[in-house]
């Protein structure tokens, strides 16, 4: 989709808004009008300029921190380390890559529960995938969107 200066405009107003937008919102910061901006929405989503509108969650504020692990394989494929990591409970996210570690493993921990980490630490020493060595960092800031496990979690 090419973009007019009308577009950009529209699309600068949807990337400052936190929530689905409000089309007459949208209208009267930009000072266009409904029947221009609702095209111009509809037409961004159709060809996926904009592929949908999600909450950020601040995870600090529902007692979360996210624990990264960096992780080096020992032994298998780095298929056989994502697998095995994507099954582990509370993950948000699995990566690998190159450079000083092969796999990274994002976890949702509570931040009240610190003694979760080595429970991690033992469960992918025993599996005999990775080696010893692991960098932990924990997160205390971050966005991320909600996960499966938290939707369905009591958080009273």
């Amino acid at each position: 989709m090419r973009m007019n200066k009308k577009g950009v405009k529209i699309l600068r107003s949807l990337l400052a808004i936190k929530g689905f937008p409000q089309k007459n919102k949208i209208a009267e910061e930009t000072g266009l009008s409904i029947q221009t901006v609702t095209p111009f929405i509809n037409k961004m989503i159709e060809d996926e300029v904009i592929r949908g509108f999600t909450a950020i969650i601040e995870p600090d504020k529902l007692g979360y921190h996210q624990v990264h692990f960096l992780l080096n394989i020992q032994k298998g494929t780095n298929e056989e380390a994502i697998n095995f990591l994507k099954n582990m409970d509370r993950v948000l996210y699995v990566t690998s890559g190159f450079g000083n570690s092969e796999c990274q493993l994002v976890v949702a921990i509570p931040t009240d529960r610190a003694d979760l980490i080595p429970n991690y630490m033992e469960t992918m020493r025993q599996s005999g995938i990775f080696k010893s060595e692991m960098s932990i960092h924990v997160v205390t800031k971050s966005h991320f969107p909600l996960p499966d496990f938290l939707r369905s979690e009591d958080l009273d």
